[in-house]
């Protein structure tokens, strides 16, 4: 963890004029928000922000990187965790467990004692590693599990491409009316007589949308099927052996198939919600500790794990993948001090370019907030995607 004083008095990077611009990347620029741990790096190519995995250049990487950075009338903090230790579960617990020795040293409510006490001393980190080992072994002679949304390089199918290679793929943050979401996931939970989450009522509007924004490219290339893989957070499914607040990588993809036509052939989209939303619940409903043990034992039965691969094709393809970021932080209070709120006014993904990508970014519980969501389209689409969701869309920004 660094400090940076430097750009306090930057008036570039003034804290007021990013939070009204809706804190786009843009004015977030890895040379002045990396952290210096990541920069100096061996093997790192800098800017590492804009990188990928591949920058390392067979050099090990830091599981965890943070570098506080003060600017005119507020902080920005940079944080950087390795996502095959820590997932987006473990980040919120690390935001929860940070802030709370932060606010306590700043003389806030909370004791220093007594969190050491709850967080650090009572908790045996290697249980969660041991649960998992015990249920990825297979007994002698027993079939390796199907696991139809993962695949090896070697046996991932291949699809006409969406587009061309010279599509132009752009990054939107487009903000959500909190009030319309609420209404439609109300809306969709009478017709379908079923709970349904805010994720699902968001996936179901962003996936049929999406679809018709691409609707042209799906026609041409002929595409029967459109897959949403979806991140799922395993903790609260894969029993009792693991405590909430298990720190490791406990994120699986799980998908969801629907078939274009049935989307694409009707009047309007928010005619198609119900269905999708009914599938997406059924999908995540039956998702238990069972289903996640034979993901593992499927995935223990590789040779080589880091040829693993999603089995859907949402780069260039007629899939889609979606995670919620939604608890990731943001209800957390720091009280630092030089801030002027004490929460996290908005928390941003630096760089994210990437094909057919969609995350629910991180929104305090409040009801006049509205839901953020990155995604990243070519660029024609992203235009039809944000004329066919019309006055849902409040805001904009470049992502």
């Amino acid at each position: 963890m660094t400090a940076s004083y430097a750009m306090a008095a930057n008036t570039k990077f003034d804290y007021g004029a990013m939070k009204s611009a809706g804190f786009p990347p843009a004015m977030l620029p890895s040379h002045a928000f990396c952290p210096l741990g990541l920069k100096n790096h061996a093997g790192l190519e800098d800017p590492y922000a804009e990188k990928g995995a591949s920058a390392t250049n067979g050099y090990g990487i830091p599981i965890m990187s943070a570098q506080a950075t003060f600017v005119p009338n507020g902080m920005v903090m940079s944080i950087y965790t390795h996502h095959s230790a820590v997932d987006g579960g473990a980040l919120d617990t690390l935001y929860e467990t940070w802030s709370g020795y932060v606010k306590a040293l700043n003389g806030g409510p909370g004791e220093i004692t007594g969190l050491l006490t709850t967080t650090v001393q009572n908790y045996d980190s290697s249980l969660g590693r041991k649960a998992l080992d015990i249920m990825a072994c297979m007994p002698s002679g027993t079939p390796v599990p199907g696991c139809p949304e993962l695949t090896t390089v070697t046996k991932k199918s291949t699809v006409r491409p969406l587009h061309s290679s010279s599509c132009t793929v752009v990054a939107k943050v487009l903000s959500i009316s909190a009030n319309r979401v609420s209404a439609t996931r109300t809306e969709l939970g009478y017709i379908t007589n079923t709970r349904i989450s805010t994720f699902i009522a968001l996936a179901a509007m962003m996936w049929t949308q999406v679809t018709h924004a691409r609707a042209p490219s799906l026609q041409q290339g002929n595409y029967t099927t459109t897959t949403l893989g979806i991140a799922v957070d395993m903790r609260k499914r894969a029993g009792e052996e693991f405590a909430q607040d298990f720190m490791g990588n406990m994120a699986l993809y799980a998908t969801t198939d629907f078939d274009v036509g049935s989307i694409l052939d009707v009047p309007s989209p928010e005619l198609c919600y119900p269905a999708i939303a009914s599938a997406l619940h059924k999908t995540l409903s039956s998702i238990d500790a069972n289903w996640f043990t034979k993901r593992l034992q499927y995935l223990s039965s590789v040779s080589d794990p880091s040829t693993v691969t999603q089995a859907f094709i949402y780069a260039n393809g007629p899939d889609l993948f979606m995670t919620s970021w939604q608890h990731q932080g943001p209800n957390y209070a720091w009280s630092i001090p030089g801030t002027t709120d004490s929460k996290p006014t908005s928390i941003r993904k630096p760089s994210y370019l990437s094909e057919g990508g969609i995350r629910i970014l991180p929104r305090r519980d409040e009801e006049e907030r509205d839901y953020e969501i990155l995604a990243c389209l070519e660029e024609g689409e992203m235009t039809r995607l944000v004329e066919g969701l019309g006055d849902l869309v409040k805001r904009v920004v470049a992502g």
